[in-house]
């Protein structure tokens, strides 16, 4: 299929937003013995905020995939905890609910993030570019246009309606 850097980045917000909700189910499952579910929306196994992280992570790490291991991880951290900071505090400004309260975590800022998750988010990213990113982009490429194009249609609408919906 050709794709394009929509194309490209929308097919990255999906296996972030499935991949993420996949992620933190056997974090707490292995940490907490508890199986549960962090899905962002009413309709489907997917986390916008995931999502979004993958995209961003690819976006600002991308140009910088040639650097250090180390430089990646920091630059990632700050994303990733920035990310995290800055989606806690719309989602409380703008709806009035509150998804994660990290008060009662050492190093917290302002119950939004903390420095441990970040490094965590850091950690995620840099491996996410140096060898996941190559290989999800791989199969991206490898799925046939006429059809390629039409599934991505239909989940961008799902999406949208799934997110409309569940604000």
């Amino acid at each position: 299929m050709y794709t394009s850097k929509f194309f490209d980045y929308f097919w990255i917000f999906i296996f972030g937003s499935v991949f993420g909700v996949l992620s933190e189910s056997i974090w707490r499952l292995v940490t907490r013995g508890v199986f549960v579910t962090r899905v962002g929306v009413l309709y489907g196994p997917f986390n916008p905020v995931y999502g979004l992280a993958l995209v961003l992570m690819t976006f600002f790490l991308l140009r910088f995939s040639n650097k250090s291991l180390v430089f990646l991880i920091i630059l990632a951290t700050l994303i990733g905890g920035s990310l995290e900071y800055f989606s806690s505090y719309l989602q409380e400004f703008l709806l009035g609910t509150i998804s994660w309260d990290y008060s009662k975590f050492a190093f917290n800022i302002h119950g939004r993030a903390n420095i441990p998750y970040a490094f965590l988010w850091g950690l995620m990213g840099a491996v996410w570019i140096k060898i996941f990113y190559p290989a999800v982009l791989d199969f991206i490429k490898k799925i046939p246009r006429s059809p390629g194009m039409l599934i991505t249609y239909l989940l961008l609408i799902f999406m949208m309606t799934d997110m409309a919906v569940s604000v």
